[in-house]
Order: C-alpha cells, then sequence, then structure tokens
C-alpha cells in the first residue's frame, strides 16, 4: 500500500520541485517572463505527471482488464495530485529566482 502513495503522491511532488528549480534558474525582470517560466514549468510537470499515472494505473488497470479508462484516470489522478505539486513547484520556481536575482545583483 505503501508503494502506490509514493508512486502517486511523492514522485509528482519531487517532480514539480526538480522542473520548479530548473525553470527559476532564469533571472526574468518583467512580470510576464515569470508567468511565461511558470506556465512551462506547469506544463511539463503536468505532462510528467500524467505519465507518471498513466503507467503506474496502466499496470494496474491491465492486471484488471479495464485499460480503455486509463486516460480518465490518469487524467483525474494528475488534476488531483496538482493540488500539491503545483504549489511546490511554484514555490521551489521563486526560491530558486530570488537567489538568482540576489547573486546577479538584482534585489531591491
Amino acid at each position: 500500500m505503501i508503494l502506490p502513495a509514493i508512486i502517486s503522491w511523492l514522485l509528482p511532488m519531487a517532480l514539480g520541485v526538480a522542473v520548479g528549480w530548473w525553470q527559476g534558474k532564469e533571472v526574468g525582470e518583467k512580470p510576464g517572463q515569470f508567468f511565461r517560466r511558470l506556465g512551462i514549468a506547469a506544463l511539463w510537470t503536468a505532462l510528467g505527471t500524467f505519465a507518471i499515472h498513466a503507467l503506474w494505473l496502466g499496470a494496474l488497470m491491465e492486471s484488471t482488464g479495464g485499460i480503455q479508462s486509463l486516460p480518465a484516470w490518469a487524467l483525474s489522478w494528475t488534476a488531483l495530485t496538482a493540488l500539491f505539486w503545483f504549489p511546490v513547484m511554484c514555490i521551489s520556481l521563486v526560491i530558486r529566482a530570488r537567489r538568482r536575482r540576489r547573486e546577479a545583483g538584482l534585489s531591491r
């Protein structure tokens, strides 16, 4: 029971932290640049999370014979876990972007 919990909740959160940290590497000057980076990070994390859920749900559903409903289940799990990975992704993006701005001498 612990393995499905790790796969469904912790892997998307770890992916959100990694992608947020990756997208926070550029120092943006304008709010538009920040929201563009945030959108790119959200898209990559959502795609990765959908793939994670499709893989483990696909293995589970294939054993029960219900593979036809896999996309709907993976999408619903991705949306449900987005309640957790999206804020974590935003926090990691902002932390790295602020550190980079401070290092570049751009902070106020």
